[in-house]
């Protein structure tokens, strides 16, 4: 679930941007922070998912990540806080979330959460609700689709977050639908 705002400080925002992209095979990304430097790593786990012949377990797919991160840290697009991925798919049947962030050292990484993560400047604000409706990983389809809903609404407190939602449901088994890449 996310907002459609980018806002560029000075220059001013809109509220047009999608922040969602096809990753291919299935596995999809969402962006916070910096427009191009999020772009680029995303160019990079795109073409490391085309490379790689198979995900047949969590840990081919965090190698994955990383070798793109590793590529991206050498461009100059990459700095402390440039940008935040959470990159999602499935293992067979298991659902993986991936977070890639700073890491304590301001060092880009990737890493697993157990249930759901947040990402952008509203991402305190919507966890602490998902944390309130004491959401998880076992709750069903509607349900969970209205507890993220609502935790975007509430995230729009923050000054950065815009008021258009975009919600995307994927599960085990989806194929690539012959979406335009770009």
């Amino acid at each position: 679930c996310s907002d459609t705002r980018l806002d560029q400080g000075e220059w001013g925002s809109t509220d047009m941007t999608l922040k969602f992209d096809i990753i291919g095979r299935g596995w999809t990304v969402q962006w916070a922070n910096r427009p191009d430097s999020a772009k680029e790593l995303i160019r990079r786990i795109k073409e490391w998912f085309r490379l790689t012949v198979q995900f047949n377990t969590v840990h081919s797919v965090l190698m994955v990540l990383d070798r793109a991160i590793k590529e991206f840290r050498d461009s100059p697009l990459c700095t402390p806080g440039c940008c935040e991925l959470t990159v999602t798919g499935f293992v067979g049947t298991e659902a993986v979330i991936a977070l890639v962030r700073d890491d304590d050292k301001k060092k880009l990484s990737v890493s697993l959460t157990e249930s759901f993560t947040a990402i952008g400047s509203g991402a305190s604000v919507a966890t602490v609700i998902l944390n309130c409706r004491q959401y998880d990983r076992s709750q069903t389809s509607q349900n969970a689709a209205y507890m993220v809903y609502e935790a975007k609404r509430w995230s729009e407190q923050a000054a950065g977050v815009g008021p258009y939602t975009f919600l995307l449901v994927h599960s085990p088994g989806a194929e690539d639908l012959g979406l335009p890449q770009e």
